[in-house]
């Protein structure tokens, strides 16, 4: 497979301007170009039926409050159906909050089908590997970035009761300020336990007895108690978040992990949907989770086996994801760090740990952070700004609280400052007077609208490349020899042509990956004297692991007979086996 895909990212820069309708986001800025579940499903029909065949549109079930889950696959006329080539099951949009992903996976899907006939890796990648796009795993939690007011939500819209007071869902957040955005509100209490960062007042941070510090403030979601328990919007709508819900290490004990595991009809169907297709040799995830910029390290690797459920990375399987991180890298140039991809009940740890396969997860996109301005005088407070007592050494020495002092210059040098609601008071049932403000909905793991383009094209080289690295299984020899009379003798060899294993360490670990399996098929009077029908190879390692093997067939001179090599995630493949009196030269 060629390292690059010279024709798509002039296909790309053509298409995407015109593909994506804005939807405009809260007050002052628009977080991006991206669809409601009209708009995306409009895009996945048009996508579909403008392939002659390539793409199919299907659904492998339905959210919690009935909404489909689309799933297009990709895939154009090869030597082997589409469902029996190594495939890669590209899933995004677990989490509501991470809007990007779908919009990746749809623009990548197009430019895929644009460079048909243009580019020769395509038609390969096309032909030879099968493409399962998932671009919104979980509908219903990105549907609050397109209501009004527009909140994150990072999950499906099954009733939690948060607070356990025998009711669900029936206080959630507040648009104080009537701007259409649900943001953060900040009061002055006695029992307050903030004080204003001395750098930058907008910022909020936990006070520090051990200097001196006094908390003076409390910091809340914007809204008011609505149930009357003396809390603030601690019971919102729904919010099980199927991304936390699958078998791997499942939070049973988190109340926005599920009732159990796969109580989510989101995730019921992934599971569904991995199980019954064996040939997905290799899991992507777009969400916020990562192990593409950030490799895991001999530090998550398990070195020897271990008995009953694990968390640890085998160490045979670590040098694949160092490879494809270090391809990634190269293709993308991402710098986009996300959280550890062995999060109990995440779907990437399920795919990595129990389904058994190279699971690569990315989150895509981070507010460039590295490249800003010199930090400028602390930006000037409203009229009631809390005041902190003096620290007696930098808290910038907390890393957290540097990262947040970055993304507000980032806020002010990128985005005009239109990221951030200023503070700014507003009258409150409860409080008497609150102060309103803080980020924007979906502005810090969405980018803004300019940055889309750029990263969808270099997704979908990465895409082309990753096929590259899948197994593929060939019957490299068969060799027929006349032994005289009607006794041929047969010596083969099958190969994996892939850089992946047909089996990772872990596959083989869970056995859910099965072996290789190798059958001779012999004319109808022939006899297998020596050999077994159908030999059964564990697996073949990646880069041209071979096997060897060898039969003795009785047979009628002149007759055919085929050998088929076959695997899960490898493919298959068949020569045919011609018994002739004499050995061909």
């Amino acid at each position: 497979m060629p390292r690059s895909i010279p024709h798509l990212l002039p296909v790309l820069a053509l298409i995407l301007p015109i593909a994506c309708a804005a939807v405009p986001g809260g007050r002052g800025v628009d977080t991006g170009p991206y669809r409601d579940e009209d708009a995306l499903e409009a895009a996945l029909r048009s996508l579909a039926g403008e392939s002659g065949g390539t793409a199919s549109l299907a659904s492998i079930g339905v959210s919690r409050a009935g909404r489909p889950i689309h799933l297009l696959r990709l895939a154009s006329q090869g030597p082997n159906p589409p469902d029996e080539r190594p495939g890669i099951l590209v899933v995004a949009g677990l989490e509501g909050t991470h809007l990007l992903g779908t919009e990746v996976e749809v623009e990548a899907a197009r430019a895929l089908l644009a460079a048909r006939g243009k580019d020769s890796a395509v038609d390969r990648l096309l032909a030879e590997t099968v493409l399962y796009l998932v671009p919104r795993a979980s509908p219903d939690a990105a549907i609050a970035r397109f209501a009004k007011p527009i909140v994150e939500r990072r999950g499906n819209l099954r009733p939690v009761d948060d607070d356990r007071d025998g009711r669900a869902d029936e206080d959630g957040p507040d648009d104080l300020d009537g701007d259409g955005a649900i943001v953060k509100m900040r009061f002055e209490d006695p029992e307050g336990t903030m004080v204003a960062d001395e750098t930058d007042s907008r910022i909020l941070r936990p006070a520090d007895p051990l200097k001196g510090e006094r908390g003076r403030w409390k910091l809340e979601p914007e809204g008011t108690d609505e149930d009357g328990d003396g809390k603030t919007n601690e019971d919102p709508p729904g919010d099980a978040r199927p991304d936390r819900n699958f078998p791997q290490g499942h939070p049973e004990h988190e109340s926005d992990a599920g009732a159990h595991a796969a109580s989510e009809p989101e995730s019921r169907a992934l599971l569904e949907f991995c199980l019954s297709h064996r040939n997905v040799a290799a899991v992507l995830v777009y969400g916020r989770h990562d192990n593409l910029v950030q490799t895991p390290g001999d530090a998550d690797a398990q070195a020897g086996e271990v008995r009953g459920l694990t968390t640890k990375i085998p160490k045979g399987d670590l040098p694949i994801l160092k490879e494809v991180g270090e391809r990634y890298r190269e293709v993308t140039g991402s710098k986009a760090k996300g959280e550890k991809a062995d999060e109990g009940g995440a779907f990437a740890a399920w795919a990595a740990f129990q389904f058994g396969v190279p699971t690569l997860a990315a989150t895509l996109w981070k507010p460039d952070l590295e490249n800003l301005p010199p930090a400028s005088a602390p930006a000037s407070a409203p009229a009631t700004a809390p005041a902190s007592a003096p620290a007696s050494e930098p808290s910038g020495k907390d890393e957290a609280l540097e990262e947040d002092r970055k993304r507000l210059r980032w806020n002010d040098a990128v985005l005009g400052g239109s990221g951030f609601v200023e503070w700014h008071e507003v009258a409150h049932p409860e409080h008497g007077r609150v102060e309103v403000g803080g980020w924007r909905p979906f502005v810090l793991s969405n980018p803004p609208p300019a940055e889309i383009r750029a990263i969808a094209e270099k997704e979908a080289r990465f895409l082309a490349a990753l096929a590259g690295f899948l197994p593929r299984v060939k019957v490299s020899e068969a060799r027929v020899e006349a032994r005289g009379g009607d006794v041929f003798s047969i010596e083969a060899a099958v190969e994996n042509a892939g850089r992946f294993p047909t089996a990772t360490e872990m596959g083989r670990r869970t056995g859910k990956v099965r072996p290789v399996r190798v059958r001779l098929e012999i004319p109808e009077g022939a006899a297998i004297l020596a050999g077994e029908k159908q030999v059964l190879v564990p697996f073949l390692t990646g880069g041209g692991g071979r096997r060897e093997m060898r039969w003795i067939v009785r047979a009628p001179a002149g007759s055919s007979g085929s050998l088929e090599v076959s695997t899960d995630r490898g493919g298959r493949d068949a020569r045919e086996i011609r018994f002739e009196e004499r050995t061909p030269r």
